[in-house]
């Protein structure tokens, strides 16, 4: 967001903020047109179940409450529309594999997909992953495959993981997602949210895994070159990691220090 303002000595400015500072600003601004922030608190029925549940409750299951639900994202998938929808690629596609290129609905069409762009002598490449060793990266990347091949990271209630993430779904999960990365740009195996961007900004991917949040900007800056999709399936299960954070109120807190939007929040938690 952009906003257009004055300095004491009647400055015209101009200040440009996303995120965090564009809320702030726009709460801000709030007060000078009238609107509490009592006018905005979301009712809690509203929120999505799943955000809810695993974004604001510990222990699982527990309906204690530690938190409210902020940022909640999901996985998905940018591509190449402008790839996609070439008529000699689509011929090509068709005459290779048989069938229509287009956006995969299942796993084995979107690894047919990304196979057909592998073109490492031109530097092109069928798909990036979210691979990265840092904060949870590779865990969001791999997880969607994991539960669509029936695999899992364990019982969350007996914490149980012998059987579950050493199951034959898990293994068959694991498997595929690895045969995916030879199909990915050089490094392509510890590629950070952030640094998974590049290689499809760079015209050098047909297809993007990543949270939803970055599709915005890719949508602004490469427009009318590329299109979203879900995740796909498998079998009749297709899966997507959910992300996002919970904001939380720490009673050692000084009440001078606690964010009063956060806290209002919080104070409208159930207990």
């Amino acid at each position: 967001m952009t906003v257009k303002a004055q300095t004491p000595e009647g400055k015209e400015v101009r200040i440009k903020a996303d995120h965090y500072y564009a809320r702030l600003l726009q709460h801000e601004i709030d007060h000078l047109n009238g609107v509490l922030f009592t006018d905005r608190i979301v009712d809690i029925k509203t929120l999505h179940p799943l955000a809810f549940k695993y974004l604001a409750e510990y222990p699982t299951d527990s309906a204690h409450y530690y938190g409210a639900p902020a940022e909640t994202d999901a996985m998905g998938w940018a591509y190449r529309r402008d790839w996609f929808e070439d008529p000699a690629e689509k011929a090509a596609f068709k005459k290779k594999y048989k069938k229509e290129l287009a956006v995969p609905e299942t796993w084995d069409d979107f690894k047919s997909i990304a196979e057909f762009f592998t073109r490492p002598e031109k530097k092109r490449y069928g798909n990036v992953l979210v691979t990265g060793r840092g904060y949870d990266d590779i865990v969001m990347g791999f997880e969607q495959v994991l539960y669509a091949f029936g695999g899992s990271w364990g019982d969350t209630k007996t914490m149980k993981v012998k059987g579950l993430l050493d199951s034959a779904g898990s293994v068959k999960a694991l498997e595929f997602f690895k045969g995916l990365v030879k199909y990915a740009p050089p490094g392509g195996s510890k590629l950070g949210y952030g640094e998974a961007l590049e290689p499809f900004v760079n015209n050098s991917s047909a297809m993007l895994m990543n949270y939803f949040a970055f599709f915005p900007d890719l949508a602004k800056k490469m427009s009318g070159k590329i299109g979203f999709f879900a995740m796909p399936r498998e079998g009749n299960r297709r899966y997507a990691s959910l992300g996002g954070q919970g904001f939380s109120i720490s009673a050692k807190a000084a009440p001078s220090r606690r964010v009063s939007g956060i806290s209002s929040a919080y104070h409208h938690l159930p207990r």
